[in-house]
């Protein structure tokens, strides 16, 4: 399937509608030094060894999905209550 320029146009255009209103195409990520604080651990080692039990790889070149993330720290905290 080729697109001709007036399908190029048409996308282009609703891509800018899109940012417009506050669309957003990607989810956040974090360094390593902000996943770190986020997740209250302060050192590589403990950070290294929650992320193992928690089930928590990198997004790529040490970035961490602050979704991921979220969902490690809700699972933390549901079996901490139980």
């Amino acid at each position: 399937m080729r697109l001709d320029a007036e399908d190029i146009e048409a996308i282009a255009q609703r891509t800018a509608e899109l940012i417009g209103q506050g669309a957003q195409f990607t989810e956040e990520i974090m360094t390593r030094a902000e996943a770190m604080a986020y997740a209250k651990r302060n050192s590589d080692a403990a950070f290294s060894d929650w992320c193992r039990e928690w089930h928590v790889k990198p997004y790529r070149r040490g970035r961490y999905s602050k979704t991921q993330l979220d969902h490690a720290l809700q699972r933390e905290s549901r079996k901490r209550a139980a």
